[in-house]
This record gives structure tokens, sequence and C-alpha cells, in this order.
């Protein structure tokens, strides 16, 4: 009785076992890539499936192939896909490459990889370049070096001399002044990193610039106090925004304030409606009449005539305020001449002309 519940036992547990058996996951062969994503040697379940393709760049034998896990096993085998090509290096810092391409991405059999410095780096040789060789990199290495720092990002309300670019190289010895922009709060009048061996010093920039950048000044609207968009805004200073002369104003004003670096609230809700008025035409004149840049509101219209003695290509044009644009785009009037009669072909003026003749006939 005992050996037949051992029995029982064993083939329950086989049984088991058998359920949870799947495959191991195969090393994932150079230059390609499988869906689902899956580590070397992860159980894969009976019935699922492996897709294989070949990563941007490498040579693919065919688009995609598919191996599934049946009863324990991989059917088929082996995959039969190749990938063919090299994997492109690690970039190193301070370089770049043509054609530029993310390290890993596949470079075809053949083809180059041309390295040179980043502007502002010191480099050995003006370019080096390696060529995929039957799947390898000839050279295996590369000999170019590029030294110095690559410039750090610059941080909100600060300025820096040199001016650079952030990734651009300094190089090792050179310094960068960092200052606060105007109408920032600084920790300092500046402060200055050197580059030494390859790295800054000191490695984080100690000055600090507190407050907010101005934003961008919608069109149709001012701002009390006046500043330029990027100039600081000190930390619990306001910005009071009204609409221009002429545009359909919201509400009377908004004001956004800095609080501990951020606007609050974050967008202006202030709105101005309407368009700006164009810049005048030498030669014409316009009704209603308004200063460049004043605020027409929408539906109304522009009409413009030539001033007296300009030659017009209409005795009028209108424009229209339509949903914030002008409708058409450009007045089509066109006034030429120099726009003073003349008389006698002397240039002189007709009205000049009039006030002599009078004179003279009155005297006879």
């Amino acid at each position: 009785m005992m050996n037949i519940w051992l029995s029982f036992f064993i083939v329950v547990v086989h049984l088991s076992l058998g359920a949870e058996a799947g495959c191991a996951a195969p090393a994932l062969p150079a230059g390609m890539s499988r869906t689902p994503e899956t580590a070397d040697n992860a159980n894969i379940e009976n019935d699922a499936t492996l897709e294989y393709s070949c990563i941007s760049g490498f040579t693919s034998s065919a688009a995609s192939e598919t191996i599934t896990c049946t009863s324990g096993s991989w059917d088929p085998v082996s995959i039969s896909l190749t990938c063919t090509g090299c994997a492109a290096p690690a970039l190193p810092a301070g370089m770049t490459r043509t054609p530029a391409t993310a390290e890993g991405n596949g470079v075809a059999n053949d083809a180059t990889l041309e390295y040179s410095c980043i502007s502002g780096f010191t480099s050995s040789a003006a370019s080096e370049t390696i060529t995929c060789t039957s799947g390898s990199w000839d050279p295996v290495s590369i000999s170019l070096t590029c030294t110095g720092c690559a410039a750090p990002a610059l941080p909100t309300g600060m300025t820096r001399t040199p001016a650079t670019a952030e990734g651009n190289g300094v190089a090792n010895d050179a310094t960068l002044e960092y200052s606060c922009i105007s109408g920032f709060t600084a920790s300092a009048a500046s402060e200055t990193i050197t580059c030494t061996s390859n790295a800054w010093a000191p490695v984080n920039n100690p000055l600090t610039c507190t407050g907010c950048a101005a934003p961008a000044l919608p069109t149709g609207m001012t701002r009390t106090p006046e500043t330029a968009e990027g100039n600081g805004i000190a930390n619990d200073a306001s910005l009071v925004y009204t609409c221009l002369n002429g545009y359909t104003a919201s509400a009377v004003s908004e004001t956004i304030t800095c609080t501990s670096g951020a606007w609050a609230p974050v967008n202006n809700p202030l709105t101005c409606t309407g368009c700006a008025a164009p810049a005048l035409p030498t030669g014409m004149t316009r009704t209603p009449e308004t200063a460049e840049g004043n605020g027409i509101a929408n539906d109304a219209s522009l009409v413009y005539t030539c001033l007296n003695g300009y030659t017009a290509s209409a005795v009028s044009e209108t424009i229209t305020c339509t949903s914030g644009a002008w409708d058409p785009m450009n007045n089509p009037l066109t006034c030429t001449g120099s726009g003073a009669q003349t008389n006698m072909g002397f240039g002189l003026p007709v009205a000049f002309v009039a006030i002599v003749a009078h004179v003279l006939t009155s005297r006879v």
C-alpha cells in the first residue's frame, strides 16, 4: 500500500514540475533585439514566443524571426536570423562623429565612423576614422583625444563669460565666470570655475541667482514695471499687466507674483484681443487714425487712402481685424510718387506758385 502512495506522489510531482517547466531564454546575439524584452536564461512559459529582429543599422537576413517554447524546448532549436555589421561604440566625452549614430546602433560592414572634437576641446588630430570590417572595428580603439571640459548647463538667471553653449568645450586651465542677469538676486557679484585636468574646479558653480525670469510679453499687452523678456524679477515682486490702447481686455489688469522662484499664477490670466495697427506706409493716411502698435478690436477695420499728390492704385483699401489677424494680411493699396504737386516744370509746389501769382496780380 505504501508503494502505491509513493508512486502516486511521484506522478503528481512529475506532472506538477512538467506544468511549470518552460524554456530558458537563449543568449541574445550581437546586433539583435527581441520582443518581449527578456534577460538571458529567464524562464519563458510553454507556448510563448520570442520575436527577434536586427537593431537599427545592422544588415538583416530577414525582417524578423520567431521561436516558440514547445514542451520545454525551443522550436526551432536555433535562430537562423543574422544581423551583420558593428555596434557603434560609446562616444567619448568631447567628441562627435559622422554619421551621427547612437551607442549600440549598427554600422554596416565596410562603412566608417569619422570622429572629431567638439568646438572648444583641444584635439590631438583634425579627425580619425574607424571602419567596420567583417563585424569588427578597424582600428579596434580610437587614438583621437579631445581634452578639456564640457560647458555645463547654464542655470536660470545666469550669464557667463566667455559665452558658450552647453556641451561646448573649454580648454584646460581656462575659466568660466558666472554672474546674475539683471534683476535677479545674486549670492555674490560673480563666481569662477576652472577646467583643471579635464574636470571643473569647483565641481559645482557656487553662485545662486534667485528670482523669476520675466516671461515673453504677449501681443497687445504692457506691464509694470517695464522689463525685457528674461530679465529677473526678485522673489515677492510682481508684474502688473494691462492691455494696450484699443485692445479688448478681459480685465482692467492682472498681476503675477514671483514666489520662491516661480510665477503665481503660472500663466498670466489677462487676455487682450484684437490686432496691432501696422506701420503706416509712406504716402498714406488711415481712418480711424491710430499709432503703430495700438490695438484695433476684432471685426473693426482700417481704411487706407493716399495723401494728396500721390498716385493711388485705388481710391481706398480696407483691412479688417478678424480673430486677431488682419484680413487681408497685407494692405493692397499702393501710393507712388513724391507726394507734392508741382507746376511750371521747376519743381515748385502748386500752393507756392498760386501765392506768387496772387501777389503779382494785386500789384497790377
